[in-house]
């Protein structure tokens, strides 16, 4: 059997490419995801959208119903373990940053089984099969706060390191989910885009920095 675990946004991709296989290589990172949601994505169709929506559906569905297993990491430090069936219904799915919010308990970068995947795949193989209306957890309210938070928390480490990211925007987004409370995916880049205007850093480059 095959153990391999892979990141929920690979296992989403796995999903689209079902429905469209070119959505799935336009949609590369968790950059791409609030550019889909706010229709700036370059040859953005409104269908890619419901094919987008349908297919986290389909996947918060089957973790849910525990035909994906997840596994992460309990404690910061410590190493990842199998998630229980129980904590994987009840509990809340983040596909990013990668986040289970369980009953006191949260488990971060959060992974699954690529053979679930694939078997779950192979069983919504026809475009109808994605109609399943088991609607993916909400994401948490942002207030002003956390937004603010979340700004100033940036411009910190925008000015610790102005000329060069010392590591990608999405292990960003996941430290600062993870940190402070209330945040959105939204807010994390509203947040993003008011840091470097104000710190004027060069950070707004996509992708992982390159090692130097």
């Amino acid at each position: 059997m095959n153990d391999k675990v892979i990141a929920l946004d690979e296992a989403l991709r796995m999903l689209i490419r079902i429905r469209d296989p070119a959505l799935a290589d336009k949609v590369r990172s968790i950059d791409d995801i609030p550019r889909l949601r706010d229709k700036t994505l370059p040859s953005y169709r409104e269908a890619d959208r419901v094919i987008y929506d349908e297919s986290l559906e389909a996947l918060c569905a089957a973790v849910r119903e525990g035909r994906i297993r997840l596994r992460g990491t309990p404690k910061e430090g410590e190493p990842p373990i199998d998630i229980d069936k129980l904590e994987q219904q009840i509990g809340r799915l983040y596909v990013w940053p990668g986040v289970l919010h369980c009953p006191g308990r949260i488990y971060r970068n959060v992974h699954c089984y690529e053979s679930d995947v694939i078997k779950v795949s192979k069983g919504v193989s026809r475009p109808q099969a994605f109609c399943i209306r088991v609607r993916p957890a909400p994401e948490l309210p942002t207030t002003v706060k956390a937004e603010t938070q979340c700004e100033q928390w940036l411009i910190q480490k925008m000015k610790a390191f102005p000329k060069k990211r010392p590591k990608s925007k999405s292990e960003f987004h996941t430290e600062a989910f993870t940190e402070i409370k209330g945040l959105s995916g939204r807010a994390f880049n509203r947040a993003w885009k008011k840091a470097i205007k104000t710190t004027r850093a060069e950070w707004d480059q996509p992708g992982r920095p390159k090692k130097s």
